[in-house]
C-alpha cells in the first residue's frame, strides 16, 4: 500500500448481529480512501463485500465495486448523491 500511496479515510462496515449459523454474509461498504493510480480525487466507493465466518471470525473473502445502477439495492437508506 506504500507504493500506491493509499490513505484510507473511512471505513465503514455494519456490526455483524447473530447469524443463525451462517458462514457466509454480503456486506455492504462505502470506501473513503485516496491513492495515487485508481482513485486519486479520493471519491467515496460503494463496495460490497462477502464475509467469510472462519475460526469463529468474520473476515473479508470478496470484494466488489458497486455501480450506481446496483447500488440502491444495498444503499437504500443513504441520500443520494449530488
Amino acid at each position: 500500500m506504500d507504493h500506491a500511496n493509499v490513505r484510507r479515510q473511512d471505513l465503514r462496515l455494519p456490526r455483524l448481529p447473530g447469524q443463525g449459523g451462517r458462514r457466509q454474509s454480503p456486506r455492504p461498504n462505502i470506501l473513503s480512501s485516496q491513492d495515487k493510480f485508481l482513485n486519486q480525487l479520493g471519491v467515496p466507493e460503494h463496495e460490497l463485500y462477502t464475509l467469510i465466518r472462519e475460526d469463529g471470525r468474520w473476515k473479508i473473502d470478496q470484494q466488489q465495486l458497486l455501480e450506481k445502477a446496483d447500488q440502491a439495492k444495498w444503499f437504500a437508506n443513504q441520500a443520494p448523491e449530488k
